[in-house]
């Protein structure tokens, strides 16, 4: 009897073991398989970078000041418009990733930014919370400044081969695009206090059926004549531009 009892618990104890080593074996297999797919960092593949499409190129030609409109102010012709986009299409090319990152940042950091703000302005946010909304807002305000200057830069290199007037004037209308005033003044660059009396005296223009809505005197330059008369190129500049960013190869 002792032995039946002393060999079934050797046998219990051996299917233990056994089952043990099964269940041992599993885990090694499975911590072996996962180290197995974990290279060096010098032989791990990387996400590929999406490829220059068409949207990154006309992005920019827009956030740059270069888009149709602008440009038929600016007195550009038609056939120009292919050889700038296309110096375009090479600079965002060669700048791609940096273009890229900036804007991804630049849309993260705004969304927790807003975020942030809700929370601190509903009475809901701790100390740390406003620091965090500090810290978010001088982010944002670098990070727009490096969108600028890259914007410059795509500027710079798009419109190289335009004329010193046509560069200038692409320049003030750029500098001039958040402004509400009728877009043949944004050639010409006002101080806030001459924005103010131009909006004020266009106003009181409107009234006047059947007359020209221009500003008195002191607006009217020859700026401000030579982009109302090249805007009836409009239609021609503008089938270019989109010609010429639609046929850019991907």
């Amino acid at each position: 009897m002792q032995t039946r009892s002393t060999g079934g618990v050797m046998l219990g104890v051996v299917s233990i073991v056994g089952a043990a080593g099964v269940l041992g074996a599993a885990v090694l297999w499975s911590v072996s398989s996962t180290v197995a797919i974990i290279q060096p960092s010098s032989v791990q593949q990387t996400v590929p970078v999406a490829p220059l499409s068409r949207n990154d190129v006309g992005a920019m030609l827009v956030r740059a000041g270069l888009d149709a409109r602008a440009l038929a102010a600016a007195g550009v012709a038609p056939q120009q418009v292919p050889s700038l986009i296309a110096a375009m299409r090479t600079h965002v090319s060669e700048n791609l990733t940096q273009i890229r990152a900036v804007n991804a940042a630049i849309k993260t950091k705004t969304a927790e930014h807003a975020q942030l703000m809700r929370k601190v302005q509903g009475g809901l946010g701790s100390p740390a919370d406003a620091q965090t909304l500090a810290t978010r807002h001088n982010e944002l305000k670098q990070l727009r400044i490096d969108r600028d200057t890259m914007e410059v830069a795509a500027f710079n290199a798009a419109a190289a081969s335009l004329s010193p007037s046509s560069r200038a004037t692409l320049t003030n209308i750029r500098a001039n695009r958040d402004s509400e005033l009728p877009f043949e003044y944004r050639a010409t660059l006002l101080t806030g206090q001459q924005q103010s009396q131009l909006r004020t005296e266009l106003a009181s223009a409107r009234g006047n059926a059947g007359r020209a809505m221009n500003a008195s005197a002191n607006f009217e330059s020859n700026s401000v004549a030579a982009v109302r008369s090249n805007m009836a190129g409009m239609n021609a500049v503008q089938a270019a531009w989109r010609t010429a960013v639609t046929n850019l190869q991907q």
